[in-house]
C-alpha cells in the first residue's frame, strides 16, 4: 500500500496552520527584494496565474502518483530543511521530525521567504557542511 497522508498526520497538531496569516511582531523588516518595476510586473502577470493554480486540487495527484510507492522509501533519505521567513516561524514546524525522521533543520535569522537570495553565503555553507557531515559520511558506510 502506498502513503497514507491522513493516517501519517492523524493526532498532529495543525492549529498552527490557522494562523499563517498572523506573522509574529517584526522588529525589523527587511529589505524589499524586488524593485518596484518588477514587483509591478509580477502583480499584472504572474499573480493572476498563481491564484488560479493555487485554486486547482494539482496536489493531490501527489498521492495518485505514489500510490503505489511503499511509504517507508518515501522519506528514507536525508532531508535538509533551511528557512528564514517571518510568515513561517521555527514554531510552525515543530514535530516535524516525527513524520520526517532524517530531518535536518536551520534557521537563517534576518532572511525572509528568499533565504537563499539574501543570506546565498550562509545558505551555501549550510548545504556544504550538511553535505560533508551527513550525507556523504551516510553514503560511505551504506558501500
Amino acid at each position: 500500500m502506498g502513503p497514507e497522508p491522513m493516517k501519517l498526520l492523524r493526532g498532529q497538531d495543525a492549529a498552527p496552520l490557522g494562523n499563517v496569516l498572523a506573522a509574529p511582531a517584526v522588529t525589523k523588516v527587511p529589505a524589499p527584494v524586488l524593485e518596484e518595476d518588477v514587483a509591478d510586473m509580477f502583480r499584472a502577470h504572474i499573480l493572476p496565474f498563481f491564484r488560479f493554480v493555487f485554486g486547482v486540487p494539482i496536489y493531490d495527484r501527489d498521492w495518485v502518483d505514489l500510490a503505489d510507492v511503499p511509504s517507508p522509501d518515501i522519506h528514507r533519505h536525508q532531508v535538509l530543511f533551511i528557512g528564514g521567513d517571518v510568515a513561517l516561524p521555527p514554531s510552525m514546524s515543530a514535530g516535524m521530525d516525527r513524520i520526517v525522521p532524517h530531518l535536518t533543520r536551520h534557521l537563517v535569522k534576518e532572511a525572509s521567504h528568499w533565504v537563499t537570495v539574501e543570506a546565498h553565503d550562509e545558505v551555501n555553507q549550510l548545504i556544504l557542511a550538511w553535505l560533508a557531515n551527513v550525507v556523504l559520511p551516510r553514503s560511505s558506510a551504506q558501500l
